[in-house]
């Protein structure tokens, strides 16, 4: 049975079968679960709501809303920013085209810092480029000893993640600072030197000769603040790997995502700093088996940081 047109689509069922058709003709890998994603969002409708709910008619203000939210889907605006928010380690934050749109594999940084902190310990963790602040969310949400910091060099992205420490009734747990890396916040003695016991980072770590190969939805939507460096991609890993030993504890750890082709090089980093020794250095794999965390202990000493001195 052919489709009706979009435009002329009343009930649910008719506007998912013609949104459907209309992804998948302008190519979208996944069109079926796209049109659903933005019924659920419209209508509030779960799956089972969806499937059930086929004849019952659209009201002429969400038809226009649908319509509208498919017309930018074609333009390639990221459903995330059309639905305003994502979920992460359950919770349910929000987006926009200021922050990096959250990934499953930032997910998987999270499980590696909980794994090292002690939960029956009182812990100290700095999150340096937060972005939406859903790293240092969802530690605080299931670290409830830990003390948390986190900063970006962005005050739109600021405003994002306080907004979401907020939603999330975490707003007393993580402290926000404008920062665009370590250095400056000991400088202010927001973070305590030598104190940290873990340093997590999801840096800018795209090569600017790689942005012509990226999705649409990523180079021209998402902020390239934290998307690219330079040196490759390696300019800000190489600062956290510089820096890390002023802030962290003897015995701290040291988490950041990379690029899955960074692994050897940020392995050298690691091995071949001349200011602190590292321990253990290693790369980790994500869920899809990726090169994609770069791991590490801090076995020398901290480094002493003179406030009035540029190191």
């Amino acid at each position: 049975m052919p489709h009706v047109p979009l435009e002329q689509a009343d009930t649910v069922a008719q506007w998912r079968a013609a949104a459907r058709s209309l992804l998948r003709d302008a190519g979208f890998e996944n069109p079926n679960l796209e049109a659903d994603y933005l019924l659920r969002h419209v209508l509030d409708y779960n799956t089972t709501q969806i499937l059930t709910q086929g004849e019952h008619p659209l009201s002429p203000g969400n038809r226009s809303l649908l319509a509208s939210l498919v017309q930018k889907r074609l333009n390639h605006v990221p459903l995330q920013h059309l639905t305003g928010e994502v979920e992460f380690r359950g919770l349910r934050l929000s987006v926009s085209p200021s922050v990096l749109i959250p990934r499953p594999e930032t997910e998987g940084l999270v499980d590696h810092v909980l794994k090292f902190l002690d939960p029956s310990q009182e812990s100290k963790v700095l999150d340096i480029g937060t972005g939406s602040g859903c790293i240092a969310l969802a530690v605080a949400q299931e670290s409830p000893q830990t003390q948390i910091w986190a900063s970006d060099v962005s005050q739109d992205a600021l405003n994002v993640a306080s907004a979401n420490a907020d939603q999330c009734a975490l707003s007393d747990r993580v402290r926000f600072k404008k920062a665009d890396t370590i250095l400056p916040l000991l400088k202010r003695k927001v973070v305590p030197a030598g104190s940290v016991d873990v340093i997590v980072s999801n840096p800018p770590y795209i090569g600017y000769q790689e942005k012509d190969a990226l999705p649409v939805e990523v180079k021209d939507h998402e902020p390239g603040l934290a998307l690219f460096a330079n040196d490759e991609g390696l300019e800000m890993i190489r600062s956290l790997i510089h820096e890390a030993p002023y802030a962290l504890r003897k015995g701290g750890f040291l988490a950041m995502e990379i690029g899955e082709t960074q692994g050897e090089r940020v392995l050298q980093l690691l091995q071949q700093a001349s200011n602190a020794s590292w321990s253990r250095p290693r790369i980790e794999n994500d869920l899809a088996g990726r090169p994609r965390y770069a791991l590490a202990i801090l076995s020398s000493d901290p480094i002493p940081f003179d406030v009035g001195k540029e190191e």
